[in-house]
C-alpha cells in the first residue's frame, strides 16, 4: 500500500468514527487545528472588540438600574481590561495559555453581569441574568471556540453566577427567583453546547473531506506530470525526446529573438552506428547508445544547455548565447569527450573506436527567419562532417540582421566592380 493509499484510508476511517468521538487522530487533529487557527483567532478577536463596545454602551444603561458605580468598577476596571490583555495572547505561548486567553474574558463578562444583577434594582435583576445567558449562548454558537474551551467557559460562567448570587444572599440557599433564572441560563447554555459540539464535528468532517480531495488532486496532478514526463522522455536513454526538443527549441528561439541574441544547435550523430549494431548486436548497440547519451548529457549540462535524442543514433543540443566560433569550440569539446571514452567499435576492426560527427549552426533569430532554417543548416553541416571523413565538427551560420546587411554590402560592391570591369573592356 502506498503512502497515498494509507493517508486516504486514515481519512476515511476518521470520517466513519462514531459521533461521540469528536477529536481526530493526533496527526489529523494537529493539522486541523493548525489550518483553522488563523480564522478562529481573527473571528474571536472581532467578537472581543464587539464585547468591549457592548460593555461601554452598557455603562450608559447601568444608571437606570442604579448600578452605575458598580458597573464602572466591573466593566471598566475588570471586564474591558481582561479582553484587552487577552487579545495579544490569542496567538502566543503554549496551548493552555491561548485557551485561557480565549475563555477567561467571557467568564469575566458573565460574572460581571451576575454581580450587577445582585446589586441592581429588583425590577432589573432579570435583565442582567438574561444578558449573562445571551453571552454564553452567543459565544457557544457564534465564537469558534474548541469544544473543551466552550465547556470550560460555560461551566465557569455558570459557577460565577452562582457565586455572585450566594455572596449577595449571604446564604448557601438561593432565593427561588435566582434559582429559576440561573436554571434557565443553565438550560440554554446546555443547548448551546450541543450546537457547539455539532459545529465542531461538522468542521472536522469538512476538513477531512477537503483534505481527501486535496490528496486526490495532488495524486492526479502527480500522475499527469509523470505521464507528461514519460511522453517527453526517451525511454532508452532517459534524455528528452524529439517531441520535447521541438517544443523547447521553439521556446528558446522566441526568447533569443526577443533578446536579439545568438542561438545555436548541434546535430550529433554516432559514426557508423549501423555497422556497430550489425557486428556486435542490438543489445551492445543499446549499451553504446546509452553510454554516449550519458556523456553528451554530462557535457552539455556543464554549461547549463539542453540536449535531446533526435532519433535513432542522432542527438541534438540547443546552445544559447554563443556566436559561431565559440559554438564550434563547444562542439569540438563535446566530440573529444566522446572520443576519449574509447568505446570499442567492432565494426571498424580491432582498433576501431566509437566517435561522433557534429554539425553546428548558429543565428540571431529574426521575424524573417525560422527554426527550420536553423535545423536545415545544422543538418547540412552534419552531412558535410560525414562527407569529410566523420569524427569531426563542421559549422554553418545563418545570417542575422547585421550579417545580412554586410553580405548585401559585399554583394553590391562585387556587382559594382563587375559592372566597372565590363565597361572598361567595352571601351577597349
Amino acid at each position: 500500500m502506498t503512502s497515498f493509499d494509507q493517508d486516504v484510508a486514515a481519512i476515511n476511517a476518521e470520517l466513519e468514527r462514531p459521533f461521540t468521538r469528536l477529536g481526530l487522530i493526533p496527526s489529523l487533529e494537529n493539522e486541523f487545528r493548525a489550518r483553522t487557527a488563523p480564522d478562529r483567532r481573527r473571528i474571536v478577536t472581532y467578537w472581543f472588540w464587539l464585547a468591549i463596545a457592548v460593555n461601554l454602551v452598557a455603562l450608559a444603561l447601568d444608571p437606570v438600574s442604579e448600578v452605575f458605580e458598580h458597573g464602572l468598577i466591573a466593566r471598566v476596571g475588570l471586564v474591558i481590561p481582561t479582553f484587552l490583555l487577552a487579545m495579544p495572547l490569542l496567538n502566543r505561548g503554549p496551548e493552555w495559555l491561548r485557551a485561557t486567553a480565549v475563555t477567561v474574558p467571557w467568564i469575566m463578562f458573565v460574572g460581571a453581569s451576575g454581580f450587577l444583577a445582585e446589586h441592581a434594582h429588583s425590577l432589573h435583576v432579570d435583565r442582567y441574568y438574561m444578558v449573562a445567558g445571551v453571552v454564553i449562548l452567543f459565544v457557544n454558537i457564534a465564537a469558534p471556540l474548541h469544544f473543551r474551551c466552550a465547556v470550560f467557559m460555560t461551566a465557569a460562567s455558570l459557577a460565577s453566577l452562582i457565586v455572585a448570587a450566594v455572596s449577595h444572599a449571604g446564604s448557601p440557599f438561593l432565593p427561588s427567583h435566582d434559582v429559576s433564572l440561573i436554571s434557565f441560563v443553565g438550560i440554554t447554555s446546555a443547548i448551546s453546547l450541543v450546537i457547539r459540539y455539532r459545529s465542531e464535528w461538522d468542521a472536522r468532517q469538512m476538513f477531512l473531506n477537503g483534505l481527501r480531495d486535496d490528496l486526490k488532486s495532488a495524486q492526479l496532478l502527480a500522475l499527469n506530470n509523470a505521464l507528461g514526463r514519460l511522453a517527453e522522455t526517451d525511454p532508452m536513454t532517459g534524455l528528452f525526446n524529439r517531441r520535447h526538443m521541438v517544443k523547447t527549441l521553439k521556446e528558446k528561439w522566441r526568447d533569443a529573438r526577443e533578446r536579439n541574441d545568438w542561438l545555436g544547435i548541434l546535430m550529433i550523430d554516432i559514426d557508423r552506428f549501423k555497422d556497430f549494431n550489425d557486428t556486435a548486436g542490438h543489445d551492445e548497440g543499446d549499451h553504446c547508445l546509452n553510454a554516449v547519451a550519458d556523456r553528451l548529457n554530462d557535457e552539455v549540462h556543464k554549461t547549463d544547455q539542453y540536449v535531446a535524442r533526435f532519433g535513432g543514433e542522432e542527438f541534438m543540443a540547443v546552445i544559447e548565447h554563443l556566436e559561431p566560433e565559440p559554438l564550434m569550440a563547444e562542439a569540438e569539446r563535446i566530440r573529444r569527450s566522446v572520443e576519449a571514452m574509447e568505446i570499442p567499435h567492432p565494426g571498424l576492426g580491432p582498433r576501431g573506436r566509437v566517435t561522433i560527427s557534429i554539425g553546428a549552426a548558429a543565428t540571431i533569430p529574426t521575424p524573417q527567419s525560422t527554426v527550420d532554417d536553423l535545423m536545415v543548416a545544422a543538418d547540412k553541416a552534419l552531412y558535410a562532417a560525414k562527407a569529410a571523413g566523420r569524427n569531426r565538427v563542421e559549422g554553418s551560420a545563418i545570417a542575422g540582421p547585421r550579417q545580412r546587411r554586410g553580405i548585401e554590402r559585399e554583394e553590391s560592391a562585387a556587382e559594382r566592380a563587375a559592372t566597372g570591369s565590363r565597361r572598361v573592356r567595352s571601351r577597349h
